[in-house]
């Protein structure tokens, strides 16, 4: 797969991929993570030859010395409401649809005391995938950010990308966050079976 692919797979434009720094080689895709006052930190690598069905297969590489970041969190610290997605992708995505958003570069299951004290004066939504790690991370981010509110996309999209490349806007997403679930509604649906 191609840069240009992934970007279009992903419903990014390859203006907007630039203007948010990011450049591309023909194996990999450089997303740069900067520190809040606008320097950056290190590089996330995602693999555009990676391949689930090769255990020795990487989906993404570090710049050494790195550590998990707050990614975008330089470009919407100063915005009355964020949203936390799950990967930069996701997060990247909703910032071109005009939606302030940060993830973590960690993953969906890293999610940092010292961040949810950065957001905890702004109005905060989690929409992370829809699939059980998903589910995983969105207790992770609550348990740290009671006050956060649960994007539930429609069951039939993965991830906040496949929801807008299906043809949904910003007034569409926008819809679902005034919809959103507070902790408490979002753990009794998710209640452990037993």
């Amino acid at each position: 797969m191609t840069a240009e692919q992934y970007f279009k797979e992903h419903g990014i434009t390859i203006e907007f991929a630039k203007q948010k720094g990011l450049t591309w080689d023909g194996e990999e895709i450089h997303i740069p993570v900067y520190h809040s006052d606008d320097t950056i930190l290190f590089s996330k690598h995602r693999n555009l030859l990676y391949d689930p069905q090769n255990p020795e297969s990487t989906k993404y590489r570090y710049d050494s010395g790195s550590h998990a970041a707050l990614f975008n969190y330089h470009a919407v610290k100063d915005r009355s409401y964020v949203v936390i997605a799950e990967g930069e992708i996701d997060c990247l995505k909703l910032n071109q649809e005009g939606i302030p958003s940060v993830s973590s570069t960690g993953g969906s299951l890293k999610f940092d005391q010292d961040w949810s004290t950065l957001l905890e004066s702004t109005q905060t939504f989690v929409c992370y995938d829809t699939d059980s790690a998903g589910q995983s991370g969105v207790k992770k981010v609550l348990d740290l950010l009671p006050e956060a509110k649960v994007v539930q996309l429609p069951a039939k999209y993965k991830d906040a990308c496949n929801f807008f490349v299906d043809g949904h806007n910003k007034g569409d997403f926008i819809a679902l966050m005034k919809q959103a679930l507070t902790k408490e509604a979002w753990e009794k649906i998710n209640r452990p079976e037993d």
